[in-house]
């Protein structure tokens, strides 16, 4: 129990170090929800979709929320910077059942707009 508070006070000091910094393709990120403040995390619930994962909203962040920025087109490289309107993929860091995740948004016919995180 005090390692996991250890480090939710160091992500939360890092989460706040880091804020206003530039995000450049190949960073670990989380994403954070600005009106509750909760974090953006992988669920192990199928989704929609057959190879898709749910993601839910967690009052702490844990290994399945962190998220390595990515292009989403092979015209950037790892470590520059992304610019306005540049179009990204989110590819979860740790992997989960042996693989990775990448979000996309996507809407099923009479449902809201549901996120979900594909394998990649």
């Amino acid at each position: 129990l005090f390692l996991v508070a250890g480090e939710r006070e160091g992500s939360i000091a890092e989460r706040e170090r880091q804020q206003g910094q530039v995000i450049h393709y190949g960073d670990t990120i989380e994403l954070m929800h600005v009106t509750t403040g909760k974090i953006l995390t992988l669920s192990k619930q199928q989704a929609y979709e057959r190879a898709a994962k749910k993601v839910e909203l967690q009052e702490h962040g844990s290994e399945a929320a962190v998220l390595v920025v990515k292009p989403a087109f092979k015209a950037y490289a790892t470590g520059e910077p992304i610019g306005t309107g540049d179009l990204v993929l989110f590819q979860t860091l740790k992997k989960t059942g042996g693989m990775t995740y990448s979000m996309h948004m996507g809407v099923k016919h009479g449902q809201d707009e549901q996120t979900v995180l594909k394998r990649g």
